[in-house]
């Protein structure tokens, strides 16, 4: 099997939970991509990134599309992303569409359900947050649950959904 480092960013722990468990279920090493440099990833073969998803971007990519030509295109590179709209295909979509342009065109992306807790948003999060409330229209059913998890949270945190990215991880 190759020689595998999972790299996370991680915000509000759902995405830490989700590299974790994949980090653990095929032996590979973990990096918090905040502590994590080029030259820590030099000695692996396939590169896990995972990041939350926030208003369609994956948080933290930045870190691969702007080493992409340097260091990344000789790895293999699989990418997770976390959020609690995601299992919506127009989500998912939206979420290709704005992340893996160019030169991620075509990378591999497993979309992960995480979870929301109101009383951990502060500062600009929360005018966001504000600000998509008034977007969202709650005469959709996915409008008013959107809405219920903005104001009472939600966790769809689920070890199960790892499964096909650890046997592709698997398989290499």
């Amino acid at each position: 099997m190759s020689k595998i480092a999972v790299v996370y960013y991680t915000k509000h722990g759902s995405t830490g939970q989700y590299a974790k468990w994949v980090a653990d279920a095929v032996g590979a090493d973990l990096f918090k991509q905040q502590e994590c440099s080029i030259k820590d990833l030099q000695d692996y073969d396939v590169i896990v990134y995972g990041g939350g998803i926030y208003s369609g971007g994956i948080k933290g990519l930045e870190f691969i599309k702007k080493n992409w030509k340097r260091f990344f295109v000789n790895k293999k590179v699989i990418v997770f992303a976390v959020g609690i709209t995601i299992d919506m295909e127009e989500n998912r979509k939206q979420c290709r569409e704005i992340n893996f342009v160019k030169k991620l065109e075509g990378l591999p992306c497993y979309f992960f359900p995480g979870a929301y807790d109101p009383a951990e948003i502060k500062g600009v999060d929360s005018k966001i947050i504000g600000f998509t409330k008034k977007l969202i229209s709650d005469s959709t059913p996915m409008g008013k649950q959107l809405l219920d998890y903005f104001d009472n949270g939600c966790d769809m945190i689920d070890r199960n959904r790892i499964d096909p990215l650890v046997e592709e991880l698997k398989s290499l």
